[in-house]
């Protein structure tokens, strides 16, 4: 994949960059391959974290459901 890159960008009089002259680049040769398995190991998905905060959010929505018919019995006395 070729993306433009501005080799020599230019600041107008009224604050707005323009770019001189534009060089082709391959986007592959851009990133670097540590980059990109940094990236990767941010994004990977992990079981454990996910049992988590699913198990977290089930427990919040059960005690707040239990609390619910508590307050709507208590209320009707």
């Amino acid at each position: 994949m070729k993306i433009l890159i501005c080799d020599q960008p230019v600041i107008d009089g009224s604050g707005y960059v323009q770019c001189a002259a534009w060089q082709m680049a391959d986007y592959e040769s851009l990133v670097q391959m540590s980059d990109f398995n940094q990236l990767v190991d941010l994004l990977r998905f992990d079981p454990a974290l996910f049992a988590m905060i699913t198990g977290g959010l089930l427990l919040s929505f059960i005690g707040a459901h239990v609390a619910g018919v508590i307050v709507k019995t208590l209320n009707r006395t």
